[in-house]
This record gives structure tokens, C-alpha cells and sequence, in this order.
């Protein structure tokens, strides 16, 4: 009989030890890993235009992506958001600043991602044969796909636009170049905001 009793106080008194106290702090979850929907990216591109019967000559953009859609980490999910930034091109003594607006629609699959574009130059001022032209609203369209490993990219990026503008004579750019960008989701952005809390 002693004996029984002598093992229910050693269950007893283990089960009690293994329960937490309500004096102990709450144990704060933090997410390190994986994108969630939505993110922020920043992406750099350097092509070469071809344009005005010639193909010598680069091109460099950087560019930022607001999307409301970003398929999460080593799965396929969708990626659709709005972009925008600046440009500026040079080709022998011609050259050229723009202001790209638009949209992107895509996948992202395991470590590859492919992407479409389409927008317009919010504003183009160009210097063709020693004529300045200033134009607004010039459309384009382009498509990129490459590698995106945990939001760092690296991908093919091709694009063409139409420069249409007062004060020099109009053409059509077609650009081929290479990009690298990075894309933050909501749980990196949302540890970041954590981390640089006192």
C-alpha cells in the first residue's frame, strides 16, 4: 500500500514540475525564413538598346517593385505588383533619360521566376543628332526570367519601348540586357521592424 502511494506522489509531483508557471514570460515567436504574399523589391538592369539603326551603345535602370502578390520560398506561387524607376541610355553621341511606370504579372517556381511588363514613360527627354526632344506617356513592354533564390535575383531582362516627343524625331528602343535585384516579403520586413525596436 505504501508503496502505490509513494508512486503517485512521484507522478503527481512530476506532472506539477512539467506544467509552466503563470510567472514565466511569454516566449516571443519571431519569423526568420520565408516570404510571405506581397514584397519589395529593388532591381538593377544593364542592357544594350538598339535603336536608330544601331546596337552599340548600354543602357542602365534601376527599378522598384511594390507587389501585392509574391509566391513564397521553394514553392510556385503567383507574382503580380506595380514598378517604377529611372533609366538613362547613351549610344555613340545620342543619349537619353526616362521615367518607366507599370505593371508586372508572373510565377515564381521553386528558385526560377518569370515575369511580363507593360507601362509607359512617364516622361522621355532624349538627345538625337543634337536635337532635344521631350515626350510623355511613351509605352513599353518587356519580359524577364532568371533565378530568384530566397528573393535575391538574377535574371535575363528584355524590353521594348516607343519614344514619342516633341522636339526630336520619334523611334522604337528594343533593350537586351542582365539584371540582379532582391525582393523582401512581409515576414523578413516584419522581423527588421522587431529587430530595431529598444
Amino acid at each position: 500500500m505504501w508503496l502505490r502511494s509513494l508512486i503517485l506522489v512521484v507522478v503527481l509531483a512530476g506532472t506539477a514540475r512539467a506544467q509552466p508557471s503563470p510567472r514565466d514570460p511569454p516566449v516571443e515567436r519571431r519569423d526568420y525564413g520565408r516570404h510571405g504574399r506581397g514584397g519589395l523589391g529593388l532591381n538593377f538592369a544593364l542592357a544594350s538598346p538598339a535603336s536608330l539603326g544601331t546596337i552599340d551603345g548600354w543602357l542602365g535602370r534601376l527599378e522598384y517593385e511594390l507587389l501585392i502578390a509574391y509566391g513564397e520560398d521553394d514553392e510556385v506561387g503567383p507574382i503580380a505588383g506595380l514598378t517604377g524607376g529611372m533609366e538613362y541610355w547613351r549610344q555613340g553621341e545620342d543619349s537619353g533619360f526616362a521615367m518607366p511606370v507599370g505593371m508586372v504579372i508572373g510565377i515564381r517556381a521553386v528558385m526560377m521566376r518569370a515575369t511580363i511588363g507593360f507601362g509607359i514613360h512617364a516622361i522621355t527627354i532624349d538627345e538625337i543628332a543634337d536635337d532635344t526632344g521631350i515626350g510623355l506617356y511613351g509605352p513599353y513592354t518587356g519580359a524577364t526570367v532568371g533565378f530568384d533564390i530566397r528573393g535575391v535575383r538574377v535574371f535575363a531582362d528584355a524590353r521594348v519601348s516607343r519614344h514619342w516627343q516633341l522636339g526630336a524625331d520619334d523611334f522604337t528602343q528594343w533593350q537586351l540586357g542582365l539584371a540582379v535585384g532582391y525582393t523582401m516579403g512581409p515576414p523578413k520586413l516584419v522581423s527588421s521592424a522587431r529587430a530595431a525596436r529598444p
